[in-house]
């Protein structure tokens, strides 16, 4: 649950750093799935509701590590948005929560 907690107080500087990089990916939220799926082979893991409107959304390769984090939206004519705000390799899951979330 703290998680969710963080996304949420983190989405809007998430959503100001994705406009200010030049990489970010934008699109109908079924394309980008898409790319996801058939390019990297990953697959959604955890959804972080910021309100009824937008979501952050995380999807992993649990074979090669690799990770994106999306952030969604519903626009007001019922269509879904996303931009790939993040990516990376080395996606590590625990069982339990380990230490302290801002310690890296």
């Amino acid at each position: 649950m703290k998680f969710f907690k963080m996304l949420f107080l983190l989405f809007p500087l998430l959503m100001i750093s994705s406009i200010s990089t030049a990489q970010t990916q934008c699109g109908p939220r079924d394309n980008i799935v898409q790319m996801l799926e058939q390019r990297a082979g990953e697959k959604l893991k955890n959804v972080g509701f910021v309100n009824s409107n937008r979501v952050i959304e995380i999807f992993v390769n649990k074979k090669t590590e690799t990770w994106t984090i999306v952030g969604s939206t519903l626009t007001a004519n019922g269509d879904k948005s996303s931009c790939i705000l993040f990516y990376g390799k080395t996606w590590l899951t625990f069982e339990e929560p380990v230490g302290n979330p801002a310690s890296f």
